[in-house]
């Protein structure tokens, strides 16, 4: 046996035991489940499961889906030897047996992460995880500069070279799947992707995502960067203000507040957003970017100086620009770890 099937599940209906019968009905794998501390009215659901054959894992208080996956992943490899893949399933019936076995005969021919991805442009799909996960494909384009269509998906074949890397992904609920794809495609490992069918129940009223709370713990790092860019921000501003108050010269006041500025944020970022050490090649890169949004800034403010528009206006606009496009540089080139393949 090298698959078998990990489902987490929080307060689950009749839904859950669906999914079960649905997949030993058409696949011959085991299936573990994790209890997220559902609490006793829905023991029921767990126990027809374990009847049926699949292994009940319990979390005794509600943990989060990324602590029921890692209590499931670090279960089944500290006690199944021969397992290869583990395919990680949600228990709201949107992934079919069909597709599970779609993922495992790509994993034939394949070694890596392969996600089972949904077709967001189906009329069945809630505008909610419409808009949601078109934001997050933006993110992962925007920090990973990878493609992908669906990045909330939960169904997953995770390889076994994998396991290590899924146990010591950061995050306990929701944030942890997208965490871990980060952590795929900011390291050497493959990924590929198998189209799967697109299921949605109920407008999925059921789900148990906290809009605020979870969006909050999944781009974290993204608010985080825009925090210390807004600091940094008024760094330069108030150092631009003081010089030019005095030297009256838009290219001097630009240079030696970015200066000041760039350095605060190098430090700010390359430590708490992109967490690598402070290597050369790091600050040689983040040197050549801030060099040229430096001399951009200078240039464009001095074009506008004509402008009837007062010229701390025109910088904030220019400035969050090049914001913008310096998150993209600095995730794709100034702190950029290791390349990874995509199939």
């Amino acid at each position: 046996m090298k698959n078998i099937v990990l489902i987490p599940s929080y307060k689950p209906n009749l839904k859950l035991i669906k999914t079960v019968e649905e997949i030993q009905n058409k696949l011959n794998i085991d299936i573990v489940i994790v209890d997220d501390g559902g609490k006793e009215e829905y023991l029921e659901y767990f126990k027809v499961c374990q009847i049926k054959g699949c292994i009940i894992l319990h979390h005794e208080e509600n943990k989060g889906k990324g602590a029921a996956l890692k209590t499931g992943i670090n279960f089944i490899k500290e006690n199944y030897s021969n397992i290869e893949n583990i395919i990680t399933v949600d228990a709201d019936g949107q992934h079919s047996p069909d597709d599970i076995l779609k993922l495992i005969k790509k994993s034939e021919d394949f070694n890596g992460l392969i996600l089972g991805v949904r077709d967001f442009n189906q009329k069945n799909v809630p505008l909610k995880s419409k808009i949601g996960n078109k934001f997050s494909s933006i993110y992962l384009k925007l920090v990973t500069n990878k493609n992908l269509n669906d990045t909330q998906t939960g169904l997953r074949l995770i390889p076994k070279n994998l396991f290590n890397l899924a146990l010591n992904t950061n995050g306990e609920r929701y944030e942890y799947e997208m965490n871990f794809l980060l952590s795929v495609l900011s390291k050497n490992h493959n990924f590929s992707t198998v189209e799967i069918q697109t299921i949605y129940y109920d407008n999925n009223s059921h789900s148990h995502f906290n809009v605020f709370r979870d969006s909050f713990l999944i781009y974290k790092s993204f608010f985080t960067y825009i925090f210390i860019a807004i600091l940094s921000f008024i760094v330069d501003i108030s150092w631009f203000y003081l010089i030019y108050i005095f030297s009256k010269s838009i290219i001097f006041s630009t240079i030696c507040a970015r200066l000041i500025s760039g350095i605060f944020n190098y430090l700010l970022n390359s430590k708490f957003i992109f967490q690598t050490k402070q290597t050369l090649t790091n600050f040689k890169r983040y040197f050549i970017l801030f060099f040229t949004q430096m001399i951009l800034s200078a240039i464009i403010l001095n074009s506008l100086k004509y402008i009837p528009i007062p010229i701390f206006i025109n910088k904030t606009i220019v400035d969050l620009l090049l914001f913008i496009t310096s998150y993209f540089i600095q995730s794709n080139w100034v702190f950029k770890k290791a390349g990874v393949s995509y199939e």
